[in-house]
């Protein structure tokens, strides 16, 4: 079983199955909102390694990104204004524009069968 990543301290209170070949550095995180519809909706459970990587080596990937103040998201990473900001894509909202992202990985595992739970 796999926690799901609450991004806040104490983090997982609930666990999941694992993709195939899972690894021990993978976690999941539970879809909240609809910003990424259609791709990823409420409840959607979407697995990434628990391991940052280079941003600037995501841009145009579905990641989970973490932000200076501390908030996570699931966002498509773009080349912001300037070297050290990245702007914030959606499929369903606006953008978010010259963000100071601290931690970044790429989604590499989706799993639909939870829609609309807990969202």
């Amino acid at each position: 079983m796999l926690p799901i990543n609450d991004h806040a301290e104490g983090g997982a209170v609930e666990y999941v199955d694992p993709p195939p070949e899972a690894d021990p550095d993978m976690v999941a995180v539970r879809v909240t909102g609809w910003s990424m519809y259609p791709a990823h909706w409420p409840g959607d459970i979407l697995f990434y390694r628990n391991k940052a990587q280079e941003c600037r080596a995501l841009i145009g990937h579905e990641c989970i990104v973490t932000l200076e103040d501390g908030r996570a998201f699931v966002k498509i990473l773009e080349n912001g204004s300037e070297k050290h900001v990245f702007d914030l894509a959606s499929y369903n909202a606006p953008p978010m524009r010259d963000q100071h992202v601290t931690w970044c990985a790429p989604i590499e595992w989706v799993d639909k069968r939870h829609r609309y739970q807990r969202a």
